[in-house]
């Protein structure tokens, strides 16, 4: 959690996460483990575009970033053989220059369309039921898909 950004709606600073994991971890485990673990709302915070525009940004609790934190590890491995080998934003081990080199590939090899795609709000809208779905073809795991829900 090197992220130093904007406080959730408990306005915990991620510097106070230790001494909160230390004093509340473990009841927070028990909770997720007996799935009574309900992460707090998130904080719309506006962000300035460069056009002039604001994009929205919601803030979970430093808590909850810990708890995301800790499955997205678990999830990562699984998931990240399932992606295409082109795509390279938000993926680990790979950076925009990757995308760059490989975009310049394309030219070499001649290809004469190269699409790039910003679906404005895609998660907003996102099926959950269809993706939960997806979620436990490939985890087959009730304890860990009630963490993604």
């Amino acid at each position: 959690m090197s992220n130093k950004g904007s406080a959730g709606v408990d306005w915990m600073k991620t510097s106070e996460l230790p001494e909160f994991i230390a004093e509340h971890g473990e009841e927070m485990c028990e909770a997720i483990r007996q799935r009574r673990y309900r992460p707090l709302f998130v904080r719309c915070v506006e962000i300035p575009k460069e056009d002039g525009s604001k994009r929205d940004l919601g803030v979970p609790a430093v808590k909850d970033r810990w708890i995301e934190q800790a499955v997205c590890q678990i999830l990562m491995p699984i998931f990240e053989k399932e992606f295409c080998e082109c795509s390279y934003g938000f993926r680990p081990g790979r950076k925009a220059e990757q995308a760059v080199i490989k975009a310049l590939e394309f030219m070499y090899d001649r290809y004469d369309w190269i699409v790039d795609l910003d679906l404005s709000k895609f998660f907003d809208n996102v099926n959950q039921d269809i993706l939960m779905i997806l979620v436990h073809k490939e985890i087959k795991d009730p304890d860990k898909e009630y963490l993604v829900r």
